[in-house]
């Protein structure tokens, strides 16, 4: 399931640079080049690592005869590797491409150490979840695939939770907004939508980029509003209220309710096919780890 979230990029005001129709239009046409690019090359890359799977799987159990470290390398390896083909496309479209259009702050140092926090958070998310799902696959019997599937709904909540307690704020730092008329008018637009906000904050987003943004992130008492500096430092408080008039909106028509329905029946579905695949595995013995590891790989 996804955070709970909403994000919301704004068109910077007239005394930013202006940009035509025409240069728009190949902005985001290069971005969807970019994307499809980027698709394509996860691909070509899965179906590379798929032809090569068995024989890495049977490599390492030549090597090693436990299957914890099997597991993870062959995780480190297999992502790795498409992180690292998929670099290039990364650095164009994230980096090369905002600043030929001026929409960059980040010097070339910036970006690495964003994208280092970015495989870090990552690898410790991702890794988590590996290693909780193979725990369950070996040691919890044949119900397994139930725990995992209450596991991944579980998750999804406390992160959607402690996303702008911990996650955010290891890449951008935020303080409560310093604006009284700005916050109180903020709060009486939430409390007549019926929603009920922890804070509002402002978010440095003016270290990396200049673009605008706004974003309604948490869950419960970690729900909170987040206004980028660019956006208090380019646009009107009225603007700003329109803006988070947006926000309101989603609130509003449920589309939050909506986006968890839809990703827990994602999510279901995912780990149904989970199950599928690695339930011949399951309860398997120390010395039987080569096809739960192959399948992953696969």
């Amino acid at each position: 399931m996804e955070d709970f979230q909403d994000n919301q990029e704004i068109p910077q005001p007239a005394q930013t640079p202006c940009f035509s129709t025409e240069q728009i239009e190949g902005y985001h046409r290069t971005k969807r080049i970019l994307l499809l690019a980027g698709i394509v090359l996860s691909l070509i890359c899965w179906i590379t690592w798929c032809i090569l799977a068995d024989t890495w799987v049977l490599w390492l159990a030549g090597s090693t005869d436990h299957r914890w470290p099997a597991l993870l390398l062959t995780a480190f390896v297999m992502l790795g590797i498409n992180t690292l083909i998929g670099l290039p496309l990364d650095f164009y479209g994230s980096f090369i491409l905002e600043h030929r259009f001026n929409l960059s702050n980040q010097t070339a140092r910036s970006w690495i150490v964003f994208q280092v926090k970015s495989w870090l958070v990552g690898a410790i998310i991702g890794g988590g979840l590996l290693a909780a799902l193979y725990a369950a696959l070996w040691y919890t019997g044949p119900l397994w695939g139930l725990y995992v599937w209450i596991g991944v709904m579980l998750f999804s909540i406390v992160l959607a939770k402690v996303f702008p307690l911990v996650i955010l704020p290891i890449f951008y730092p935020a303080k409560p907004l310093d604006s009284p008329s700005l916050s109180e008018r903020l709060t009486s637009l939430a409390a007549r939508a019926n929603l009920t906000i922890s804070g509002i904050f402002d978010l440095a987003l003016s270290k990396d980029t200049k673009k605008a943004n706004a974003m309604l992130a948490g869950l419960g008492s970690s729900r909170r509003v987040y206004l980028s500096d660019t956006l208090l430092d380019n646009f009107s408080d009225d603007q700003i209220a329109v803006v988070f008039a947006h926000e309101l909106g989603h609130h509003i028509r449920g589309h939050i309710f909506k986006l968890i329905g839809i990703a827990a029946i994602t999510t279901s579905l995912l780990v149904a096919l989970i199950w599928w695949r690695l339930n011949p595995y399951a309860g398997g013995s120390t010395n039987e780890w080569t096809g739960a590891v192959t399948t992953f790989a696969h």
